[in-house]
C-alpha cells in the first residue's frame, strides 16, 4: 500500500491532558512533540494488532513506552517519579520503580546528563564558594538541590576523593527530600574540586 499522509485534530481537552502529562511548569509541548505522540501511539497500536510485539507484562509494555518518550520527547529530562507520579498518574511506588528502571535502562545517556547537570549547579556557585575561602568561611557547608541521578555521581567522585586521601575533602551531608529532589550540602572548599572531577569525568563521554 502506497504511503498515506493524514492530518489530525486535538480537541481542547485531549490537548490539555497531554499538556499536563507531558509539558508542566512554564514548558508548553511544541507541534513537533505533539506529533512525535502521535507517531509513537500509533506505533503503539500497529505493533500490538499486526503481532510484532507481544508484552509478557503491563509493567514491560509501560517501560517501553515511557523509554520512547523520554527519548524522543522529553529529551532533556532525566526519569523520574515525581512526573510519572504527579502527570502521568502511576501510582507513587510503581513511579518509583518505572523510573528506577528507566534511569538504569540508559545509564550512559542519563550519567552524562546527570553529570551535566551537576556541573552547572557546581559552576553557578562556585564564584559564592570562592568568596566564602577568602571570608575564612570554607569549611562551611553549601546547599544543592538536585536530581537522585546528580546525587549517585556526586556520591560517587566523593567515594573516589575519599579513597585517594584527596587533601581537605569532607564527607556529602543529606539535607532533606524535596519531591523527587535532594538536598545535599558540601563544604565551600570542596566545590571547585568536586566540579573540576565532574569535568574530567565528562571527558569520557
Amino acid at each position: 500500500m502506497p504511503k498515506k499522509t493524514i492530518s489530525l485534530t486535538l480537541n481542547e481537552e485531549q490537548a490539555d491532558s497531554l499538556q499536563s502529562s507531558f509539558g508542566g511548569g512554564a514548558k508548553v509541548l511544541t507541534d513537533g512533540q505533539f506529533e512525535t505522540i502521535f507517531r509513537l501511539a500509533v506505533e503503539s497500536w500497529i505493533d500490538l494488532f499486526a503481532g510484532t510485539k507481544r508484552y509478557r507484562s503491563l509493567t514491560e509494555q509501560y517501560l517501553e513506552w515511557l523509554d520512547s518518550l523520554y527519548t524522543e520527547v522529553l529529551t532533556e529530562e532525566e526519569p523520574s517519579e515525581r512526573r510519572l507520579f504527579s502527570q502521568c498518574h502511576f501510582p507513587y511506588g510503581q513511579a518509583q520503580y518505572l523510573a528506577r528502571i528507566l534511569r538504569e535502562q540508559q545509564m550512559g545517556t542519563w550519567r552524562r546528563k546527570a553529570l551535566q547537570t551537576l556541573k552547572q549547579l557546581l559552576s553557578d556557585r562556585l564564584k559564592e564558594a570562592k568568596e566564602w575561602i577568602n571570608d575564612s568561611r570554607g569549611d562551611e557547608r553549601m546547599v544543592f538541590q538536585m536530581s537522585k541521578g546528580c546525587r549517585v555521581e556526586l556520591y560517587t567522585i566523593m567515594d573516589s576523593l575519599l579513597e585517594a586521601n584527596t587533601k581537605g575533602i569532607s564527607p556529602v551531608r543529606p539535607e532533606g527530600t524535596i519531591g523527587s529532589f535532594v538536598a545535599l550540602s558540601l563544604v565551600a572548599s570542596n566545590v571547585e574540586t568536586v566540579l573540576n572531577e565532574v569535568e574530567k569525568l565528562l571527558k569520557g563521554f
